[in-house]
């Protein structure tokens, strides 16, 4: 006997992308996201509707209030897509803990969770280990605030002006 194969279902996607520096703007860092993204919805037979791409530039993926944000969140609330695309979990925060509240209040709604560059979440376990890698993203936040931190004490260190003031305590 042999099986046949129905073809798979087209579902609704709804895509997510930001960046937070004005110079990951510059180098269009977002552009990449979107095309990358799109390339996976349309390989998997998904069909993204241009009111169903939301995106944040310049937002810092420390606070949940950002308009492409809150619009994704209404939007999977009032059912106008069945599977989210992001880049990574830290697209969604840099902050583990809001990660898992979107990342579950999208899944309570019925809606698949898609992340490009983290393990796939199916079983329990992955779910855990895409966690993890959760839990990465906040610490690479923490590193690269610290780089910028030591970077600008550097420069205050050595005279330099930074947006036209001494940081630190430092006078010129």
């Amino acid at each position: 006997m042999n099986s046949i194969e129905l073809p798979k279902q087209s579902k609704i996607a709804g895509l997510y992308a930001r960046v937070s520096t004005a110079r990951q703007e510059e180098q269009e860092t977002i552009d990449s996201q979107l095309d990358e993204i799109k390339v996976r919805i349309a390989s998997e037979g998904n069909t993204l509707p241009e009111s169903n791409l939301f995106q944040d530039d310049g937002w810092t993926g420390e606070m949940l209030e950002r308009p492409g944000l809150d619009a994704m969140r209404d939007a999977a609330s009032d059912g106008r897509f069945e599977v989210l695309y992001v880049y990574d979990r830290g697209r969604i925060s840099r902050i583990f803990a809001y990660q898992e509240i979107i990342i579950e209040e999208i899944i309570n709604k019925g809606i698949d969770f898609v992340t490009l560059h983290d393990i796939a979440a199916n079983t329990p376990e992955e779910r855990v280990m895409q966690a993890m890698q959760g839990v990465f993203h906040q610490y690479e936040r923490v590193k690269i605030a610290e780089r910028f931190r030591r970077g600008k004490l550097h420069k205050a260190r050595n005279g330099v002006l930074i947006n036209g003031q001494a940081l630190y305590g430092y006078r010129y």
